[in-house]
């Protein structure tokens, strides 16, 4: 399952952490370039944009 995530700060990059360890595709953004480099080490590709991230997941859903 591919799932997109906004904003990789500590919440962000642990939620990202523990569903790439889960089997999950996470694509991710952030506007630090040093959280895209995190997420991009953690095995999850790095998104350009927010519609990027749209594009790059089949289902939409938010959560907060």
């Amino acid at each position: 399952m591919r799932v997109g995530a906004i904003q990789l700060g500590d919440m962000g990059s642990g939620f990202t952490q523990n569903l790439i360890a889960n089997g999950f595709e996470v694509t991710g953004l952030d506007p630090r370039e040093a959280r895209m480099t995190t997420s991009h080490d953690m095995g999850g590709p790095p998104a350009g944009s927010v519609a990027e991230v749209e594009g790059d997941v089949p289902t939409r859903s938010s959560w907060w």
